[in-house]
C-alpha cells in the first residue's frame, strides 16, 4: 500500500520535470503544463486518500497485541499508547478501540472509555470486538445506576 504511494509520488515528480522541460523547449504552453500537473496532483491525492482509508490491519493488529501485553501486566500508560498507535495505523480497527476503552476504564476515564466502545460498535457491529464493547457499556450503565441509587439512599436518610 505505502509502496504504491511512493511509486505514485516518484511518477508525479518525473511528470512535473517532463512538463517543465517541455515548457522550456516551447513544446507545451504553460497553461497546458499547469493543467497536466493539476491532473497528476489529483491522481496523487486520490492515491494517498485510498491508502489512508484502508489502513494497515496487520500492523494495527501487532500494535494491539503489544498493547494487550502491556494491559495484562497493568502497564496502562504503555497499553494506551499502543492502542492509540494501532488506531492511527488503521482508523477502522474495532479491536483497538475496544481495548483502548478497557484501558481508559482502568485509568478512571469512564466517558472516554464509553466513547471508544461505541466507536468499536459502529465500525464493526457484528464483530467480537463489538460484542465485548457492548458488554462493557452495559456494565458501565449498571454501575452508574447502582451509584445513583446509593447517592439517592444516602441523601434520603
Amino acid at each position: 500500500m505505502v509502496k504504491s504511494v511512493f511509486s505514485n509520488a516518484k511518477t508525479f515528480a518525473k511528470n512535473v520535470g517532463k512538463h517543465v522541460g517541455r515548457v522550456i523547449l516551447r513544446r507545451e504552453t504553460t497553461g497546458d503544463a499547469i493543467e497536466e500537473v493539476r491532473r497528476d496532483a489529483q491522481k496523487m491525492r486520490t492515491s494517498v486518500r485510498d491508502v489512508a482509508g484502508k489502513g494497515d490491519r496487520k500492523s494495527a493488529a501487532h500494535l494491539t497485541e503489544e498493547g494487550r501485553c502491556s494491559y495484562n501486566v497493568k502497564d496502562y500508560v504503555s497499553a494506551e499508547e499502543f492502542f492509540r498507535q494501532a488506531i492511527r495505523v488503521d482508523e477502522k480497527y474495532a479491536l483497538a478501540y475496544t481495548y483502548l476503552g478497557h484501558t481508559l476504564y482502568k485509568k478512571g476515564k469512564f466517558r472516554d472509555a464509553a466513547t471508544m466502545w461505541r466507536r468499536a460498535i459502529v465500525l464493526e457491529p457484528d464483530s467480537d470486538a463489538a460484542a465485548k464493547a457492548r458488554r462493557k457499556l452495559q456494565h458501565l450503565e449498571h454501575a452508574e445506576e447502582r451509584f445513583k441509587h446509593q447517592v439517592e439512599d444516602r441523601l434520603g436518610k
